[in-house]
């Protein structure tokens, strides 16, 4: 076996190592983003796994909120699952309580509560719910200008 001293007296080349490409690979994958996942989330024996993954996913989503509103096509992309089968796995989370949905008007996206902790524990939220209230109130009047528009369309197509 070489002693330590060994090798800082060798002269070594900097074209010879690899280490840069290496790093640059290492960074390109993180590029994306990482998601950290509650590990009271992941050891939920009461939680199927689809369900422990689109949390997950909601949670990519949330990022330092704890709601956000995907369309429920979105996540079907991320987790390659059709819309019903995320409405089902979104149904299994609510009778969990790992989250609240709100839902505003058809094709507008429903806003997800995420919970924290499991339901076992007290609720901690990581934001006020006047954050919260505020998104709420912005997708209501986007649901009723958006209601008000196909309504005009409608007046003028039958004149």
């Amino acid at each position: 076996m070489r002693d330590i001293n060994e090798y800082e007296d060798e002269d070594y080349d900097n074209e010879d190592w690899e280490e840069d490409e290496y790093v640059e690979e290492e960074e390109s994958g993180l590029q994306t983003g990482f998601t950290q996942v509650p590990n009271s989330i992941l050891t939920d024996t009461n939680l199927s796994v689809q369900a422990r993954l689109l949390y997950s996913n909601l949670l990519s989503f949330a990022w330092d909120k704890d709601f956000c509103n995907p369309s429920q096509i979105r996540l079907g992309k991320n987790m390659g699952r059709d819309p019903r089968t995320i409405r089902l796995i979104l149904k299994e989370l609510e009778e969990q309580e790992y989250l609240d949905i709100y839902r505003y008007g058809y094709n507008n996206p429903s806003i997800y509560h995420l919970h924290v902790f499991p339901p076992q524990k007290k609720f901690k939220y990581l934001f006020n719910d006047t954050l919260l209230k505020k998104s709420i109130a912005k997708a209501r009047k986007k649901a009723k200008k958006r209601s008000t528009q196909e309504e005009k369309k409608i007046r003028t197509k039958r004149k």
